[in-house]
């Protein structure tokens, strides 16, 4: 991830869980790598389409998780593959971290910069796309500047998410 992704690694803080995107025809060479991390604190159009309020995000953010890096590898040539990729880890996500965290997620989100992307991927895989982000990153209060402004994807992990999202 360090070498090959546009944002690099760095250690994230919290739930976290990582997989290698593998190929049953040769599972011991990875395609590539997808990571989740703990959701991000604070998105308007997220909070607004969940509707929630500060009390419910702050009681129930653990039950959403960012699909913080996707990484397929330079090298690797396989058509669709990235969005089979999502379709698949958002599958698997849900009972790979009840099994490590002792919880089920309800939600799933990610930021696609696009002046780099056009979130083809994250569309064909069947994420919903809500809209842009301020561009604020984890460090906006310290008074650092803004970045980007990317689009929200989502992918709802239970029909009711809603419902568990807001108690």
């Amino acid at each position: 991830m360090e070498r090959w992704h546009y944002l690099g690694y760095s250690m994230v803080f919290g739930h976290r869980q990582a997989s290698f995107i593998q190929s049953g025809r040769c599972p011991e060479r990875p395609l590539g790598c997808a990571m989740y991390a703990a959701a991000a604190w604070k998105i308007g159009c997220r909070d607004a389409w969940i509707g929630w309020t500060a009390q419910d995000r702050k009681a129930r953010l653990s039950l959403v998780a960012n699909n913080a890096r996707l990484l397929i590898l330079p090298w690797i040539r396989i058509r669709n593959l990235a969005s089979r990729a999502l379709a698949l880890s958002a599958w698997r996500i849900g009972a790979d971290w009840e099994a490590r965290y002792g919880f089920r997620m309800a939600l799933l989100e990610s930021f696609v910069d696009r002046s780099k992307f056009d979130g083809a991927s994250y569309r064909a895989a069947n994420w919903l796309s809500l809209g842009m982000t301020a561009g604020a990153n984890r460090t906006f209060r310290t008074g650092d500047p803004l970045g980007p402004p990317k689009e929200v994807f989502v992918y709802p992990l239970r029909p009711d998410f809603r419902a568990v999202l807001r108690g």
